[in-house]
């Protein structure tokens, strides 16, 4: 509500500023009227062409702000704007090429003969504004005025003491509706920021809350792991037993192939190992003989070659 009502205040001056911005310009304008009924502020001339000149640059509706010239700074061949007498008192705008400059008459005539007072001369055009001086034209206009800017300034005056009657009058009843306002809304206010809360709240008590729970849990957790394995090692030490029942066969069955594919080869080993004893013996009895001959001949140098080669054809008459 507050809210509301400060945008809509906020709004409210703003448009009043433009506004009294606005109504000052135009009063302005106003009370720089000259006796001719055309506005002057400083050394300008703010000319509304109500209807066309001679000079097609001009057009009916056009703001033109005029500088205004004294009769030293006028030259020959400068265009001037003058007013202009109507028959019956009316004053019109004219503008034209200056012929002649008469200092001494204080006059100045246009090329088309026409002849003017200083009085009269306004001056040369320094800026023109199209189409505005027709919306000019309305507001500066005596109802146009009146309707425009007096009327609304005098209702927002109206409006203004209105509202600072019902300030004084009912402001403490409407503190009072606030306050009522606000002691209502409180407890809807207080319950939304509670549910907010909550929300945000309940992820983390959530977790506290399994955490706790983990906690007193894990001993009865512990408790019963250890129960179950209690109760599964029969279980399991009777399926080992199956296993190791059912296993035996096989084992006995491997055994047995194993042992037919080993025994040739132990036989084999068995007869290698034989005939390498009977071929040892005979290199011990071919040695002993040969350490026999040695032995009666001691008095000779004894001949290690002749040994080996003695051992060697023994061996290979052996084999």
């Amino acid at each position: 509500m507050k809210i509301l009502r400060l945008i809509k205040n906020i709004i409210l001056s703003i448009l009043g500023i433009i506004f009294f911005t606005f109504a000052i310009a135009m009063t302005v304008f106003v009370l720089n009227y000259n006796k001719f009924g055309v506005a002057e502020i400083n050394e300008n001339s703010f000319l509304l062409i109500k209807e066309d000149l001679s000079n097609a640059k001009y057009k009916k509706g056009d703001l033109v702000i005029v500088k205004n010239k004294k009769i030293s700074r006028i030259n020959v061949g400068d265009e001037i704007f003058t007013y202009k007498l109507e028959t019956g008192g009316a004053v019109s705008v004219n503008v034209g090429i200056i012929e002649e400059v008469f200092i001494e008459e204080s006059a100045v005539s246009y090329e088309n003969g026409e002849y003017y007072s200083m009085e009269f001369v306004i001056g040369t055009a320094d800026k023109i504004i199209p189409k505005i001086g027709d919306i000019l034209s309305i507001i500066l206009n005596r109802w146009g005025f009146l309707f425009v800017i007096v009327l609304p300034i005098f209702f927002i005056f109206i409006s203004q003491i209105y509202s600072l009657i019902v300030e004084i009058k009912y402001g403490d009843e409407d503190d009072e509706d606030e306050e009522e306002d606000e002691e209502e809304e409180r407890p809807r206010k207080k319950k939304v920021i509670e549910e907010d809360e909550e929300e945000e709240e309940r992820p983390r008590k959530k977790r506290i809350i399994e955490d706790e729970d983990d906690e007193a849990e894990r001993p009865h957790k512990r408790r019963l792991i250890e129960e179950d394995e209690e109760e599964e090692k029969p279980r399991k030490r009777r399926l080992i037993e199956e296993d190791e029942e059912e296993e035996k066969p096989r084992k006995k069955r491997v055994a047995e192939e194993d042992e037919e594919e080993e025994r040739p080869r132990k036989k084999h080993v068995v007869e290698d190992d034989d005939e390498m004893s009977l071929l040892d013996r005979e290199l011990e009895k071919a040695r002993k003989e040969a350490l026999a001959e040695s032995d009666e001949d001691e008095d000779d140098d004894f001949d290690i070659d002749k040994l080996n080669d003695d051992i060697e054809k023994i061996l290979s008459d052996d084999l």
